[in-house]
């Protein structure tokens, strides 16, 4: 019996610690688009051939430049975290992103923020607000096969080759844990 009652303690501690470290996605409803509501991606330059990235997309940043998975080839390792406005661990580790990107661009990271689209003057506040000055890209559902968890923030890594690294991470992390990550999976 009291074998059950710790087992139960700690599934219990459990539960909460991922509750408080992620938002579920179902919190807040993504709107519909209006048809043609968001400017047209423009092509882009052919990639070299027998590039095949495990995650494949080509979207809009905040201020409106294209993006694709030709990104993941420009550097040694991409952390691309999916993240919202309204999800607070997703915002209280903003800081953290913002100084791995600092401290390890000269090593060859890039961090990419992406949340949804047609939220951008509150994504953007938040990121004014807390300084963030990587790339913030608009969610598609080509992310979906490596970042549609459920829950929010959902984090993972793309190596130089475009093939994801690891698995997907949910749930917010501090500079250390985030560091310990890089340093595993940089080159």
């Amino acid at each position: 019996m009291r074998a059950t009652h710790k087992l139960m303690g700690l599934l219990l501690a459990g539960a909460l610690t991922l509750g408080l470290s992620a938002c579920g996605a179902t919190e807040q409803q993504t709107p519909s688009p209006a048809p043609d509501a968001s400017p047209a991606v423009a092509e882009t330059e052919p990639v070299e051939e027998g590039w095949n990235p495990d995650l494949s997309f080509q979207t809009l940043d905040s201020e409106g430049n294209v993006w694709s998975d030709a990104a993941f080839g420009e550097h040694a390792l991409t952390l691309v975290n999916y993240w919202a406005y309204w999800c607070g661990p997703c915002v209280g580790e903003l800081p953290e992103l913002q100084r791995i990107y600092e401290d390890y661009a000269d090593r060859g990271l890039l961090v990419l923020g992406v949340s949804d689209e047609g939220y951008e003057a509150e994504n953007n506040k938040i990121v004014a607000e807390q300084g963030v000055s990587y790339p913030c890209l608009r969610y598609t559902e080509d992310f979906d096969a490596w970042m549609n968890t459920g829950y929010i923030p959902t984090t993972i890594f793309v190596d130089g080759a475009g093939k994801v690294v690891g698995s997907p991470l949910v749930g917010s992390r501090s500079y250390e844990d985030w560091a310990a990550f890089v340093e595993e999976y940089l080159p």
